[in-house]
C-alpha cells in the first residue's frame, strides 16, 4: 500500500478541502491518504513569521512520517515551489502540484516564477490543474504542455435535490414563505461577498419575502455582517457552516467571485437543479446547466432581473445532466498516482 499525504493551504473548509476528503473517502485501497493542514502543525501561512515556522514543521512532518507521494494542492507559484523542495529534501519518491485558482502575481513574482520554473518543472513528476485557465498559475507559457488538465468532481448523490430535506432546512430556519437566495463560499475577498450583500439589499427593497443565505467560514466573516448591520438587513439574512445538503433549501444560488479556478460550489448547486448567478470568471467547464446566466455590475438592474428569471427546471432530474462524477476524477488521480 502507498501511502499519499494531501497537503493544502487554508485552515478554513473550502472547496479544495472538500476535494481533498473525497479523494480520501473514495480512493482505491492501494493506498493510504492523510490531509495536512496548517492548522495540524499548528500554525497558518499567514504573516513571515508563520510562514517560517510553517517551512520548518512541514520538513520535520516529512522527515519523521515517509510518503511515497505528495500532493500538492497550491496554485500560488512560490509556496509551490517552496514544498516542492521541502519533498526533494526528504526525498519523496513523487512529488505532484495541483492548481485550483488563478492568483495575480505582481512583477517580482513574476520575474522569480520566470527564472526559477524550469527549476520547478524538473522536480515535480505531475504538474495539475482543474481547468484550462488555471495552468498558467503554476508554469510559464514555455512549460505549459507538462500540465495535465483533471476537472473538479462532485460526489453526485449528495447534491440531488430532495423535498423532505427541503422541508426540514426551510422548517428548521422558519423559511417555508420566503424566497431564499444564497452562495456557499469561504470569507475571502475573491468570494465578493460584500457585492452579494449590496446585491441583495437591491433584491429585498423590490421582493418583501426575500431571504439571503451564506454558507462559510473566515477571518473577513465580521466585516460582511458588519456591512449587513450597516444597511439594516440583519433580519433578512443567516450566515451558517458548511453542510452538504443546505442547496435543497435555496431558490436561487449566486456567485459573484473575482477568481475562481474551477467553481466547485457551482457545479453542485447546478446538480440540485437551482437556478445559478455567476460572473464570467467561473471557468467553462464548471457550467453545465442551461440555468446558469452572467452576473453583472449594475446591482439595481440585475436585481430586476434575477427576480424576474422563472425556474421552469425540474430540480429532480437536474443531476441526470452532471457529467463531473468524483469517480472519474479520482480515476484519473489514481492513473497519475501510479
Amino acid at each position: 500500500m502507498k501511502k499519499v499525504l494531501l497537503i493544502s493551504f487554508g485552515n478554513c473548509f473550502g472547496g479544495i478541502e472538500k476535494i481533498q476528503e473525497e479523494i480520501k473517502n473514495n480512493i482505491s485501497n492501494d493506498y493510504s491518504v492523510d490531509i495536512l493542514r496548517p492548522k495540524d502543525l499548528n500554525t497558518d501561512r499567514e504573516g513571515l513569521i508563520n510562514k517560517i515556522k510553517y517551512h520548518f514543521r512541514l520538513s520535520e512532518y516529512l522527515k519523521n512520517n515517509k510518503y511515497d507521494i505528495v500532493h500538492i494542492n497550491s496554485s500560488a507559484y512560490l509556496t509551490s515551489f517552496e514544498i516542492v523542495m521541502i519533498c526533494k529534501k526528504r526525498k519523496i519518491k513523487k512529488i505532484i502540484t495541483h492548481s485550483h485558482d488563478i492568483p495575480k502575481y505582481n512583477l517580482i513574482k513574476r520575474i522569480l516564477k520566470s527564472l526559477t520554473c524550469f527549476i520547478y518543472v524538473k522536480n515535480v513528476n505531475n504538474i495539475l490543474a482543474v481547468s484550462e485557465k488555471t495552468i498558467d498559475s503554476l508554469v510559464t507559457k514555455k512549460y505549459r504542455n507538462k500540465a495535465t488538465v483533471v476537472e473538479n468532481g462532485i460526489n453526485i448523490n449528495k447534491y440531488k435535490y430532495n423535498d423532505r430535506i427541503r422541508k426540514e432546512l426551510r422548517d428548521k430556519y422558519n423559511l417555508n414563505d420566503k424566497k431564499v437566495y444564497g452562495t456557499v463560499g469561504r470569507f475571502v475577498r475573491a468570494k465578493n461577498h460584500l457585492f452579494l450583500i449590496d446585491l441583495f439589499y437591491e433584491i429585498q427593497k423590490k421582493q418583501d419575502n426575500a431571504f439571503l443565505v451564506i454558507v462559510g467560514e473566515g477571518f473577513r466573516k465580521n466585516m460582511y455582517i458588519d456591512r449587513i448591520t450597516e444597511l439594516g438587513i440583519n433580519d433578512k439574512v443567516l450566515i451558517i457552516n458548511y453542510q452538504d445538503n443546505i442547496y435543497n433549501m435555496l431558490d436561487c444560488y449566486i456567485m459573484p467571485s473575482i477568481s475562481e479556478g474551477f467553481g466547485i460550489s457551482l457545479v453542485e448547486a447546478e446538480t440540485n437543479g437551482l437556478i445559478c448567478f455567476c460572473t464570467n470568471t467561473i471557468p467553462k467547464e464548471s457550467r453545465i446547466s442551461a440555468h446558469v446566466f452572467s452576473l453583472d455590475d449594475n446591482k439595481e438592474e440585475l436585481a430586476n432581473r434575477i427576480i424576474k428569471t422563472k425556474d421552469n427546471n425540474s430540480r429532480k432530474d437536474a443531476y441526470k445532466r452532471i457529467n463531473l462524477d468524483i469517480k472519474t476524477m479520482i480515476k484519473k488521480i489514481e492513473k497519475i498516482y501510479k
